[in-house]
């Protein structure tokens, strides 16, 4: 298997990351959806989630909500920020593996977070 492919592989994938991989000040994790991977640069894009009750009305429209269920790993409903980060390879060694998201929802989190708007 190349070395392309097994980056291929985790598309969709949810880990939670360590809150200093996200530069968060304080100690803890969030969860990460995996959006694209590039394996020349041996890096990824991932969609930080934070618990969906924290994020306000105002700034809802900057978010995707993931409703939890049997594969993805999620406690309760998540919000993922449509502005992925860029997190090397080498920073993901160390974070846990919970679950992946249905085709549906990789499907519209990757359409808020690579279409452009219409503004």
């Amino acid at each position: 298997m190349s070395k392309e492919s097994t980056y291929q592989k985790l598309i969709g994938d949810l880990y939670n990351i360590f809150n200093s991989v996200w530069k968060i000040p304080k100690p803890g994790k969030h969860p990460g959806a995996v959006l694209k991977a590039n394996s020349q640069y041996r890096s990824l894009m991932l969609s930080k989630g934070t618990d969906a009750k924290h994020v306000q009305k105002l700034w809802k429209s900057y978010y995707v909500i993931i409703a939890p269920d049997n594969e993805n790993g999620l406690s309760k409903d998540t919000a993922f920020e449509k502005r992925p980060s860029s997190i090397s390879m080498k920073k993901m060694q160390n974070n846990d593996r919970i679950g992946f998201l249905s085709k549906t929802d990789l499907g519209r989190l990757l359409e808020e977070c690579f279409t452009p708007s219409e503004k």
